[in-house]
């Protein structure tokens, strides 16, 4: 079952100045795998798992997108591939889950999810490690930000990461968002973070400026 509204088309892509943002495919698994296994170490620490494994495969990526290609036709999931303008170098790749169902198997308790309505998506993002002293996962973060406010019918935007990505919680906080709910990673001792934009309070009635 889809979490995104019937009614509501699917944006197909986001072009930028040096960057074409598209649904993944199977085909692309030779430049998506180039980009795993350049940035493996750095993998390993933002999925807080052992993938990419020391004797992945190409066929196995291969399968892997096959299947988001599948989630993504079916409106389950979205997985979209960063690519040059060329689309020969992948960059990066982003993942749109439903947000409830996340929680849920974040074993988050029902009361502190309360609040959470469809459709809300929870996104996960990684860029190429060569990638990230130009502060390219900066700049995609705004692009993907300005993208979903202007184009996707999302009630609520909620970010992934987790406490043993530091780097992605401080462009997490710097872009407005804040950590709203923290659940443990199996067999580490780390914590899987979602963050949501802050709301500005509205000023008192009656304050003196």
């Amino acid at each position: 079952m889809g979490f995104y509204p019937e009614e509501r088309d699917v944006p197909a892509r986001l072009v930028c100045e040096d960057v074409l943002i598209r649904p993944i495919r199977a085909s692309d698994a030779e430049a998506d795998y180039q980009a795993l296994i350049s940035s493996r170490e750095m993998l390993r620490v933002w999925d807080q798992s052992d993938w990419p494994a020391d004797d992945f495969t190409i066929d196995e990526n291969r399968a892997e997108l096959a299947e988001h290609e599948a989630d993504h036709q079916a409106r389950t999931a979205f997985t979209f591939t960063v690519m040059d303008r060329a689309e020969q170098r992948c960059l990066g790749c982003v993942y749109l889950y439903a947000l409830g169902p996340i929680l849920e198997q974040l074993g988050v308790p029902a009361a502190d999810r309360a609040d959470v309505n469809e459709p809300e998506a929870y996104v996960t993002f990684w860029v190429r490690e060569s990638e990230v002293a130009r502060e390219f996962d900066r700049e995609l973060l705004a692009e993907l930000l300005r993208w979903f406010d202007a184009e996707w019918a999302f009630q609520r935007i909620a970010l992934g990461t987790n406490t043993a990505d530091v780097r992605q919680q401080s462009l997490f906080r710097d872009a407005g968002f804040a950590e709203r709910w923290r659940a443990p990673v199996s067999g580490r001792d780390s914590a899987y973070l979602v963050y949501v934009r802050q709301v500005a309070e509205a000023p008192a009635h009656g304050s003196v400026a």
